[in-house]
């Protein structure tokens, strides 16, 4: 999910944390990454790291998610989300 450092995304995380549900936290800094990590995150990437796509589809095979939460909204992130989707799906 994107905005994953927003007040709602610490939620879900949380939320998911509790239900055991595997989930990618999606961040734009290594600060929002910190955070999300100090409450548990285990699978944090960051679009602004180098590393964004490789980093986001080994988190996407890790979980074996197939289902994306864009609280952003325009710009390509969705379309990465789901590119590293089928990516995550045939690796």
């Amino acid at each position: 999910h994107t905005a994953a450092a927003s007040n709602l995304g610490q939620m879900l995380n949380r939320i998911c944390l509790r239900d055991g549900i595997e989930l990618v936290n999606v961040v734009r800094s290594d600060a929002q990454a910190a955070l999300l990590r100090e409450i548990g995150a285990r699978h944090v990437v960051s679009t602004t790291a180098p590393t964004f796509m490789p980093d986001l589809v080994a988190a996407l095979a890790a979980t074996g998610a197939t289902l994306a939460f864009d609280a952003v909204g325009g710009g390509v992130l969705a379309s990465q989300l789901l590119s590293g989707m089928e990516r995550a799906q045939v690796a």
